[in-house]
């Protein structure tokens, strides 16, 4: 399926949310797979004998807000909690209207980057990359639907659960996203974490 037809798809997923909780998807967007790493243990004892495989899936959260929220309040808000929107001095974004094509200027265009991702968000959709501190971990963030939906993508080095090999630890995420975006409308959100 062609990007440019995410808006719609995304549409498809309705206009109410759940409240506030976790819900297990089982539908299926087009999205960018990442590629996880995973230790299948042979035998018992210590993991002298692992292997790592690789698994393709696919990682989203996918907010919905009350009303429409600007992308430069999204980027403020998450800065605050703690996510750096230009790590090395350069800022990756996506205003393409297919929705594929990913930009970069150095940090010192701000003003120039948000208007345009805010021209964007109001169109087929704008996005932008984030990474923590630690340049470890990173997302890609796409402001949908005028700004009423905003999807989470992790890539970098994925914090995994501890008690289940091969998933994502949702909770890291979103203990890093959830306060701040609750105070601009957030109404729900949905998790996808499924093998492709």
């Amino acid at each position: 399926m062609h990007a440019g037809h995410l808006p719609a798809k995304l549409r498809q997923l309705g206009n109410s949310c759940i409240p506030l909780g976790i819900l297990l998807c089982a539908f299926r967007l087009p999205t960018c797979p990442v590629e996880l790493r995973r230790r299948r243990r042979h035998g018992k004892g210590n993991f002298a004998e692992c292997e790592e495989i690789a698994v393709s899936r696919t990682v989203d959260t996918y907010f919905r807000f009350a009303r429409p929220v600007a992308v430069n309040d999204l980027i403020v808000a998450l800065e605050r909690a703690g996510w750096i929107f230009g790590e090395n001095g350069r800022m990756r974004y996506l205003v393409d209207p297919d929705l594929f094509d990913w930009d970069e200027s150095p940090t010192s265009d701000r003003p120039a980057v948000m208007e345009a991702l805010e021209s964007a968000a109001l169109g087929a959709g704008g996005g932008f990359q984030l990474s923590w501190p630690n340049g470890m971990q990173a997302a890609s963030l796409l402001s949908l639907e005028a700004g009423r939906l905003l999807t989470f993508s992790p890539f970098g080095e994925l914090v995994y659960r501890d008690d289940v090999d091969g998933f994502l630890n949702h909770e890291w995420y979103l203990s890093r996203t959830l306060p701040v975006l609750c105070a601009l409308g957030l109404t729900g959100y949905k998790l996808e974490d499924s093998q492709d």
